[in-house]
């Protein structure tokens, strides 16, 4: 596959993401109970279809906002400048965030 000039493999199958997110969400819902206020972060764009499929595996109502950054530099290596673009617009006291990227 190629993107933007780049070229691209396959790293993780549909099934693979999907047992991924599978244990993630066991993981959350054995945390977190009924009661307790959650807040899910994600991080546009590339966590927004990764989020909803997460949050259509919790058994309990959570909040969902998103961040989105900008990454200032040539390096793929994460070494440069995040700034940050969006920020949430919820409040987080007294809540458990969970921040998700993809």
């Amino acid at each position: 596959m190629q993107f933007d000039e780049r070229q691209f493999r396959k790293f993780l199958s549909e099934q693979d993401i999907s047992d991924i997110l599978d244990d993630l969400a066991s993981s959350i819902n054995a945390d977190y109970g009924l009661n307790d206020k959650v807040l899910l972060v994600g991080v546009l764009k590339g966590a927004v279809v990764v989020t909803a499929d997460l949050v259509r595996r919790l058994h309990s109502d959570v909040d969902v906002d998103f961040v989105r950054c900008s990454a200032h530099g040539k390096s793929m290596s994460g070494s440069g400048t995040i700034t940050l673009l969006r920020d949430i617009s919820v409040d987080v006291r007294n809540k458990h965030v969970i921040i998700v990227e993809e």
